[in-house]
C-alpha cells in the first residue's frame, strides 16, 4: 500500500491518521481529515478507503449528510454497481433518491464537467461497463425513453447487429 501511495504522490499520513482517529474514537476530527483526505486523492480504491472513514465518522456522531457524502465520494472513487447500492441504500433511508442518482448519472456523463469528475489525469473513460451502469442510473431515475435512446446510439457505433435495445435494457437491468 505505501509504494502506491507513492508512485500516486498520496501523503501516506493520511491511511495512518484516519486508522488512529477512528481507534480514538476522534469522530469529528475523523469527518475532517477524511473530507481533506478526499480533496488530496486520486478518483481510484484507495479513495474509497477516506469516503468509508467519513461515513463511519457520519454514523458515530449522528450526521447523516457525512454518512450520504461518504457514500456518494465511495460511488464517485470507483463506480461500480455495488458502491451504487451503498449510496441508493443510504440515499432512500434519508428521502434523497432522485438527487443522489441525479448526482450519480452526472458523475457518469463522459461530456458533462463536473467538481467532482477526476481529470484527465486519472485515466477515467466511458468503458462498458460505466456505460451499462449509466443506463441503470437512467432506468432507476424512471427515464426508459433516454435509456432507449442510449443505447440505440450505442448500439449503432458499438455493436454489428443493429439495434439490440430491448434485449440490452432487459439484461442491464437483471
Amino acid at each position: 500500500v505505501t509504494s502506491e501511495f507513492r508512485n500516486k504522490k498520496i501523503p501516506v499520513v493520511y491511511l495512518d491518521r484516519l486508522d488512529q482517529l477512528e481507534t480514538n474514537m476522534s469522530w469529528h476530527e475523523l469527518a475532517e481529515v477524511s473530507q481533506e483526505s478526499l480533496d488530496n486523492m486520486p478518483f481510484d480504491n484507495l479513495r474509497t478507503y477516506a469516503a468509508d472513514k467519513l461515513s463511519v465518522a457520519g454514523e458515530n456522531i449522528k450526521e447523516s449528510s457525512l454518512v450520504l457524502q461518504g457514500k456518494r465520494e465511495r460511488f464517485f472513487s470507483v463506480p461500480q454497481e455495488e458502491n451504487l447500492l451503498f449510496l441508493l441504500k443510504e440515499s432512500i433511508k434519508q428521502d434523497v433518491k432522485e438527487v443522489e442518482l441525479t448526482k450519480a448519472l452526472d458523475f457518469l456523463e463522459p461530456n458533462k464537467k463536473s467538481d467532482n469528475k477526476p481529470g484527465k489525469e486519472e485515466n477515467f473513460r466511458m468503458g462498458r461497463s460505466s456505460f451499462l451502469l449509466k443506463i441503470k442510473v437512467t432506468l432507476m431515475l424512471g427515464n426508459l425513453e433516454d435509456a432507449y435512446s442510449q443505447i440505440d446510439k450505442k448500439a449503432v457505433a458499438d455493436w454489428s447487429y443493429g439495434k439490440q435495445t430491448s434485449g440490452c435494457i432487459y439484461a442491464s437491468i437483471l
